[in-house]
């Protein structure tokens, strides 16, 4: 997402309109507009989502291939490396291997579709 639909996300969230945002920002409805269509700084997107009751976070993660991904992804939530991935994933899912309920974060960071099929 680019920081101008991060800001119409926030703001949309918040039940803000531009007006109601700008006035707890100290700016005017046009300033906000113009972040909107043309984008904003980094400064101004932080205060901006706070304003909204919200926080932006920023990862940087190791780039790794996509099996390597998706296999330390599975071994973080119990896979045992010698299964078949896609049989043991299908088993977790379904509530057949134990513990599928201490899922975290984590589990749900493959891509949207390809294994887990999430809203991502």
């Amino acid at each position: 997402m680019s920081p101008s639909e991060l800001l119409i996300d926030a703001r949309r969230r918040a039940g803000f309109t531009q007006a109601e945002l700008a006035a707890r920002l100290g700016v005017n409805r046009v300033t906000v507009s113009r972040w909107e269509r043309l984008g904003l700084s980094h400064g101004h997107l932080i205060g901006a989502v706070q304003a909204c009751g919200l926080v932006v976070e920023i990862k940087l993660v190791e780039e790794r291939t996509t099996v390597e991904t998706y296999e330390a992804l599975l071994e973080q939530h119990g896979w045992d490396g010698a299964s078949d991935p896609m049989v043991w994933l299908s088993a977790r899912l379904s509530g057949e291997v134990p513990d599928a309920s201490e899922r975290d974060e984590d589990w749900c960071r493959l891509p949207a579709g390809v294994l887990c099929g999430g809203d991502e």
